[in-house]
């Protein structure tokens, strides 16, 4: 669907994505999971490394999002762009696992 100005709905999505900064996305992030009852209370790890969670945010956004991530199955990446251990058997499932909580 073209918009005014030519630019798509999904182009002017993405711009105001990008123009969310990081402790604007942790606000949001910790609110929204607040108000479903599920508080964050202590951020994620994956192996002994703590994550990242507005990279993995913006990562999974630029492969195409959590339904393209999963279904090109995509989510070794992910967690390779989090700094990963590369050998780690079960890195691919514990990402996706910790982006869907």
């Amino acid at each position: 669907m073209e918009m005014a100005h030519g630019k798509t709905h999904k182009e002017k999505t993405k711009e105001l994505v990008e123009e969310f900064t990081e402790d604007q996305f942790l606000k949001d992030l910790y609110l929204f999971m607040k108000k479903r009852d599920t508080p964050i209370e202590r951020i994620p790890h994956l192996g002994f490394k703590q994550i990242d969670l507005f990279v993995m945010f913006k990562t999974v956004r630029d492969l195409g999002g959590y339904h393209q991530v999963t279904a090109q199955q995509l989510w070794k990446q992910v967690y390779n762009r989090l700094g990963g251990n590369p050998r780690s058997t079960s890195a691919a499932t514990c990402t996706r696992r910790h982006y869907e909580k």
